[in-house]
């Protein structure tokens, strides 16, 4: 249900929100003949994409004075893979029912290439405060976390995060043959063994770019057309596994891409008779699925990348050891949030390059945080955060780290020395003496040294640290009693 000008008495109508209205009206308008539905786009914290759809003929005949759909509020305190409510994430103790307001941020908005018939935009939630009327982001929203900590960033120590994401995916074909009695297990296994039989072929192969290349056209052809700029594509080491990059950008708009290129890439693939996964761990026995974050920090007042230094440790300045540190820090809490299923787990392994070791080092893909060199110069452009895979929110996993890299800068926080050794070689008595640790092997260890950071989910956020952490919680208590194929296709294509 959405309020039109007609109904709506509230008086906290905001300037911005208008002009916003106005650009959105422009925007259907010009496209009214082709476009049927407006969706507004949200992720909710279990990195669930989920949307609500306006009927484009009912907004440019009614012309609301605000664009919007609410939503309830018990929105974050669902498991990503059923709609259960998790009644301890309920904001407030959930006393009584309540609504929030979904607005469209209209610099969002692309119409889909493959539903032309509709238009996506991302949305922002907004809760009326009962006090003064006004319209306040909600405290539970994941993108105004986001926004928050941006904004933290740049009025603290004048900067602002640009970055991107490394986007790697199966693909695997649908098998419409399946018995109906073939159970959970049977049916992963037959269709991964079907798939593998297809591509046999390893890392950077030129044959797997050809044998795919209709599908991988098509998505990178939709992936253009929403403006989604992409850097490079290769095959990965798995069957059917690519990694697609994506050109860098301010961090909120990176994570907006983030969000695009998966819906992108599932609805190109089953379109196409494939299921498109990102699931951190598909093969026992293969490859797993990161998104390595590539990050950099620049000066807010010129827009320049204040990241690299020749002079210094592994080519990179005070400030982003110092924000490096942080991480680095807060690295046992951050893996509850960059790596947020029992599956994630199966990845982040010893020798596997995922990032599983809590160190720093030039060209390390062993180290938590790894700084890539460059062949032309002693300084480096960017570090890259290694462990993150596609169950994380982004908006929440990107604010954690902006926190504890300001909490670092805040506190001067000199990073052990770096290392380019493979940490899982060293002996236990070699890494004490680098101060290199490990993450957490579990989700529920995670979790645990994220409930018990007080400064990070303070930062964060009381109330969204808690849905966050009891969604978790519970989606954990179910998928422990499954096996592990079982487990597998309960998240194949939520990620």
């Amino acid at each position: 249900m959405i309020m039109n000008n007609n109904n709506n008495n509230n008086n906290h109508n905001n300037n911005t929100f208008l002009k916003d209205n106005e650009k959105l009206y422009n925007f259907l308008n010009q496209n009214k003949e082709t476009l049927k539905f407006l969706r507004i786009c949200w992720v909710d914290v279990g990195n669930k994409i989920r949307c609500k759809s306006l009927s484009v003929e009912w907004i440019l005949k009614h012309k609301p004075e605000a664009i919007h759909v609410t939503v309830t509020d018990t929105c974050m305190s669902f498991m990503a893979f059923q709609d259960s409510i998790v009644k301890d994430a309920l904001p407030d103790g959930n006393v009584i029912f309540g609504e929030v307001y979904l607005i469209p941020d209209v610099s969002t908005i692309t119409i889909l290439p493959y539903n032309k018939s509709h238009a996506q935009v991302f949305g922002s939630f907004y809760k009326v405060n009962k006090t003064t009327g006004d319209l306040e982001p909600w405290k539970l929203c994941p993108r105004e976390c986001l926004k928050k900590a941006i904004k933290e960033l740049l009025i603290t120590a004048s900067l602002s995060l640009k970055g991107s994401f490394e986007e790697e995916f199966y693909l695997i074909k649908k098998n419409d043959k399946l018995s109906s009695t073939t159970n959970e297990d049977q049916e992963l296994e037959k269709m991964l063994n079907e798939s593998s039989q297809v591509d046999r072929n390893t890392f950077a192969s030129f044959h797997s770019l050809d044998s795919h290349s209709a599908i991988l056209n098509e998505i990178l052809d939709n992936l253009s057309k929403q403006s989604i700029p992409v850097e490079q594509m290769l095959s990965e080491s798995g069957p059917g596994q690519f990694e697609i990059t994506v050109d860098y950008s301010d961090i909120l708009t990176a994570c907006d891409r983030h969000i695009i290129f998966r819906q992108t890439v599932h609805s190109v693939a089953s379109l196409n008779g494939y299921i498109a996964t990102f699931i951190p761990k598909l093969y026992d026995y293969q490859a797993g699925n990161g998104c390595h974050a590539h990050l950099s920090l620049w000066n807010a007042n010129d827009d320049t990348n204040i990241t690299p230094d020749p002079n210094s440790e592994c080519g990179v300045g005070l400030l982003t050891q110092n924000f490096i540190g942080g991480i680095l820090e807060h690295a046992h809490s951050l893996t509850a949030l960059f790596n947020a299923t029992s599956n994630s787990y199966e990845r982040l392994k010893p020798f596997c390059w995922s990032g599983c070791s809590i160190a720093w080092g030039l060209d390390n893909k062993e180290a938590f945080v790894r700084v890539p060199s460059s062949p032309f110069s002693r300084s480096c452009t960017n570090f890259e955060v290694k462990t993150i895979d596609h169950s994380s929110n982004p908006y929440l996993a990107i604010s954690a780290i902006i926190y504890s890299g300001l909490d670092g800068i805040n506190k001067h926080t000199t990073p052990p020395k770096p290392t380019s050794l493979n940490p899982s070689t060293l002996s236990d008595k070699e890494c004490k003496e680098m101060k290199i640790s490990f993450i957490p092997s579990t989700i529920t260890d995670a979790i645990n040294y994220l409930k018990s950071n007080d400064y990070l989910c303070n930062s964060l956020g009381k109330e969204i640290s808690n849905a966050y952490i009891q969604v978790k919680l519970s989606e954990e208590s179910i998928l422990s009693k499954l096996s592990n194929n079982h487990k597998k296709l309960k998240l194949l294509e939520l990620y």
